[in-house]
């Protein structure tokens, strides 16, 4: 309930008063706004829960810096090199499952199969007689 929270006050931090000073932001865009420029106690929950989903951190943080909001520098390119790990470890973990998966559905085709031929000859024998 605290995150909850602690990520409504930073996104209204960010979007208040748009079109007076404030900035039109995603809640990832201006989460990691928030990350890179402020040094808040929350910064270790509010970046682990964003690397969660870390395509849209590295798609955030490229939007933020074409917009000039942050400048590319060591503690911004950190964050996204944490996420493109993240991401790459669980694409792989996503490829070892399907590539599983695929392996078991060829195992069960073949079983089908064999099932099916035996089936096949059994009902034509039968027929025969």
């Amino acid at each position: 309930m605290e995150s909850i929270l602690i990520v409504s006050r930073i996104l209204s931090k960010y979007r208040s008063n748009f079109g007076e000073g404030g900035i039109d932001l995603t809640l990832n865009e201006a989460l990691i706004l928030e990350v890179v420029k402020n040094n808040v106690n929350t910064k270790r929950q509010i970046s682990n829960s964003l690397l969660k989903d870390s395509a849209y951190v590295i798609r955030a943080v490229n939007k933020l810096i074409k917009r000039g909001l942050i400048e590319e520098n060591r503690r911004v390119l950190k964050l996204t090199e944490k996420g493109l790990d993240r991401w790459k470890r669980c694409s792989q973990v996503c490829e070892a499952i399907n590539q599983e998966w695929k392996a078991e559905r060829s195992i069960y085709d073949r079983r089908l199969d064999e099932e099916t031929r035996k089936n096949f000859i059994k009902l034509v024998e039968d027929s025969k007689d």
